[in-house]
């Protein structure tokens, strides 16, 4: 029987599925299992707009977050390459239809609601919650043997359905996992784990309202906050997934965000936010939800940095070749299908961490997303024409402050400083030239006419070192109100500038920390 069951392991193990494969299979069992859910609830209405959130992100962030934690779970006792892991746990999945097909055929759809469990009143500290828990495993609905409070089939905790769903799930995995290991005591401890993590999915929002303490509003927000906080998880969990599959090409992903430029982006952000908070009349209360949402709206702007890099990447290949040896590609460190799915994974997470931020922050996203697109693209390829490449970094950095000063002060455009958005276009034109002497030797292989190719090294370098020093020495003129606070600043990065930019072994961090000394001051 082992034999078999080995065997049945192996070909499961053995099959091939891409990334974006295994994302859409549990993508379309999850439409299924939600489509049935709402039918075995008896709700007629389970597919009008107002049920969007939940059908669309909820549900979707809650199965994901669910199924990378089985996969850390599971490979944690197996020590297997996680690999395997990931293609068996894929083989489970269809087991989430089960619950509404049960309950349809236990109840014909009488109103089976599904919802979580709520921690019994007077557990306030970790001892409790332990004593809790174990008592859950033997005594709760999906404890041994299905013993339990109640045994309605329309109780509104957990059903049958969901009982059976957990029994063949941990009935399955302890084999495997005693297939995989043949250890008993490996398979107490997966028993354990898994029964931990039921525990904490099924009492999610209510550990967090414990956490957070219950007078935080932290579940206010509904649907649209717990979607946030199963994303951050499925973020976390997948970033470890992909960190135990290969760590090499990890690590090489994660540099290649280029902390400096990560830095500058974050930082134009709360820029934005900061002028949000200024912009309302009234006092901005800094709670647990605002601070997820914030974290939330850095990491949609992180990650639609990390989709330009990545697609950048693809395009400006041979420049690296020559230019940057070092990037994912010409190391050969990632293969250009692992590019592209990096690139398709880092727009899809900034747009869904955008689109629950809130919709006017998400179209802020779209055009910076776009601009990027644009910058980069083939037909277009504006990187080729000078002056006009940088106004589009302005472009996008403009569109970042106005995502953070949209994120606070609401959805009018119209309230965002004119002089500013001026101001910022005027200055990161004049100012990010630089960007193009690292890449000299690559764009002129490839005859991309920046600055430096069309005027030479040297001559390029003088003319973007007197355009940045040019764009430091206006800031106190544009913003006179403060003129004897930032003029000696100014001038002292204005120097500093031109020399980094003009000196023989140019580096680019030198630039980039005289840039952020004046953000500073």
């Amino acid at each position: 029987m082992i034999t078999f069951i080995e065997k049945v392991i192996t070909v499961i193990e053995a099959k091939y599925v891409s990334a974006l494969g295994w994302i859409a299979t549990f993508a379309s069992f999850v439409i299924i299992r939600n489509i049935l859910e709402g039918i075995s609830s008896g709700s007629g209405s389970f597919l009008s707009q107002k049920n969007f959130e939940f059908f669309f992100l909820h549900s979707f962030t809650f199965y994901l977050a669910s199924f990378l934690g089985l996969i850390l779970i599971i490979n944690l006792i197996t020590k297997d390459h996680i690999k395997k892991t990931i293609l068996f746990v894929l083989f489970l999945i269809p087991i989430i239809i089960t619950p509404p097909l049960a309950d349809l055929a236990a109840t014909g759809g009488n109103q089976t609601l599904m919802t979580y469990r709520q921690i019994p009143p007077g557990t306030n500290n970790l001892i409790e919650m332990s004593q809790y828990f174990f008592n859950y495993i033997l005594h709760g609905p999906n404890g041994i043997l299905f013993f339990g409070e109640s045994t309605s089939l329309s109780q509104v905790y957990i059903n049958y359905g969901i009982r059976i769903e957990i029994a063949i799930l941990i009935f399955i995995l302890l084999l495997y996992t005693y297939v995989k290991t043949k250890s008993v005591t490996k398979l107490l401890w997966s028993f354990l784990l898994l029964q931990l993590g039921l525990f904490l999915m099924g009492h999610f929002p209510y550990i967090i309202n414990l956490i957070f303490g219950k007078g935080s509003g932290i579940l206010s927000r509904g649907d649209t906050i717990m979607s946030l906080l199963y994303l951050f998880v499925s973020t976390l969990f997948a970033g470890i997934i992909f960190y135990l599959y290969d760590k090499k090409k990890t690590w090489s992903v994660i540099k290649n965000f280029r902390i400096t430029r990560t830095l500058n982006t974050t930082i134009l952000l709360f820029i934005g936010i900061i002028l949000g908070i200024k912009n309302v009349d009234q006092y901005v209360s800094i709670n647990w939800e605002l601070i997820f949402f914030i974290l939330a709206a850095c990491l949609s702007n992180i990650f639609c940095w990390g989709w330009g890099v990545s697609y950048n990447d693809r395009k400006d290949e041979k420049i690296d070749i020559i230019s940057n040896t070092n990037r994912p590609l010409p190391s050969k460190t990632l293969s250009l299908e692992e590019n592209n799915f990096t690139s398709k994974l880092f727009l899809g997470l900034s747009y869904l961490y955008g689109f629950i931020v809130g919709y006017a922050f998400f179209v802020m996203i779209l055009i910076k997303s776009s601009l990027g697109y644009l910058y980069s693209s083939d037909f277009f390829h504006l990187k080729k024409y000078p002056i006009l490449s940088q106004f589009v970094i302005a472009c996008a950095y403009l569109t970042t402050i106005m995502a953070g000063f949209l994120l606070i002060s609401g959805n009018l455009i119209s309230d965002f400083p004119v002089k500013l958005s001026l101001s910022v276009l005027v200055l990161f034109t004049l100012g990010v030239g630089f960007k193009d002497i690292k890449d000299y030797q690559g764009d002129k292989n490839q005859n991309i006419r920046t600055l430096p190719v069309i005027f030479g090294l040297e001559r390029g370098k003088k003319i973007i070192g007197a355009m940045g020093t040019l764009a430091f020495i206006l800031i106190p003129l544009i913003f006179n109100q403060y003129f004897y606070l930032l003029i000696i600043p100014s001038i002292i990065c204005a120097i500093l500038y031109f020399y980094f930019t003009n000196k023989e072994n140019y580096k680019e961090l030198p630039v980039f920390m005289t840039y952020f000394l004046l953000l500073f001051l």
